[in-house]
């Protein structure tokens, strides 16, 4: 209790946004998504809805059941013209498969591997080699996102599985979020240059 006393007070929220230049928005609307099956089928319904953007960063992506119907809906969206971009972890996926990163390639989305594994010797700084992306971030059309815990594998999103928990994000905080992504798209993008 005492390692998070005081976090929820007007001081708590002046020192971190100082820090991190972050801000107050109003008209947000939250909504839990607790259970793995509700999360998937909100992820899907929402890539479904898309009309101009998707871009989701998550630690990795596995080609089982839930993998590739996510892959599926992302494909479905480009076939549309929607702007698809993802962002994954080069070093946990590197443990994974790449077949839905292949299969969401083929189909045009533009996928980045954050911290290439094969630039971490051609890198001088030392803590950018451990660097890690560990963001689970959903953002439709930058008006609607998810954001919590699971990675795209089944054991997030069964029922009984894996427990994490997810909160749908309507409103001006999902633009915020979509302009964070960008502007991280935009420095990995760099970073993925200087490993190569």
């Amino acid at each position: 209790d005492v390692c998070f006393e005081g976090l929820g007070t007007l001081q708590a929220a002046a020192f971190w946004d100082s820090h991190f230049s972050s801000e107050e928005n109003h008209g947000n609307v939250l909504e839990p998504l607790p259970t793995g099956p509700s999360s998937l089928d909100a992820r899907i319904m929402l890539a479904d809805q898309a009309t101009s953007s998707i871009h989701f960063v998550v630690l990795y992506w596995t080609a089982d059941e839930t993998g590739l119907a996510l892959a599926d809906s992302f494909c479905r969206a480009k076939e549309r013209g929607v702007e698809v971009r993802l962002i994954f972890d080069s070093f946990y996926q590197s443990m994974s498969d790449h077949v839905a990163l292949e299969r969401l390639r083929d189909c045009g989305v533009t996928v980045l591997g954050f911290n290439p594994i094969g630039g971490w010797l051609k890198v001088a700084d030392e803590v950018r080699r451990i660097e890690r992306v560990h963001e689970k971030i959903f953002i439709v059309d930058g008006r609607v996102a998810i954001m919590g815990g699971r990675n795209v594998n089944n054991h997030y999103f069964g029922e009984g599985q894996w427990f994490d928990y997810d909160v749908i994000l309507e409103g001006p905080a999902a633009r915020s979020m979509q302009a964070i992504f960008l502007k991280q798209w935009d420095q990995f993008v760099v970073w993925e240059r200087e490993a190569n």
